[in-house]
């Protein structure tokens, strides 16, 4: 499992498999990750800046995606950030 550590959870790192990581694209149940039959698998866990393989995202926002086979090449991004240039401030003549 994936998901954001916090000060109080860092326990989960140490008991039952957690990757956890400080930052706020991460939620704190964020994507599940396993192995079925030699097959790789990966799953949204309804957070908030997605889960992508291969660019693409595997459920809507808040949405837990069913069960995405992953291949060898594959790419997997936890999270995404978005930033928005919101300075109105004219450059004109100053």
């Amino acid at each position: 499992m994936f998901g954001r550590a916090l000060s109080t959870e860092k326990e989960k790192a140490r008991s039952g498999g957690w990757i956890l990581f400080s930052s706020i694209v991460v939620s704190r149940n964020h994507a599940q990750i396993w192995s079925d039959g030699g097959q790789v698998f990966v799953k949204d866990l309804k957070s908030s800046r997605g889960t992508y393989l291969n660019g693409v995202r595997l459920s809507p926002r808040k949405a837990e995606s069913h069960p995405i086979p992953v291949a060898s090449g594959d790419i997997l991004q936890i999270g995404k950030d978005h930033f928005e240039d919101t300075d109105t401030t004219s450059t004109d003549g100053e």
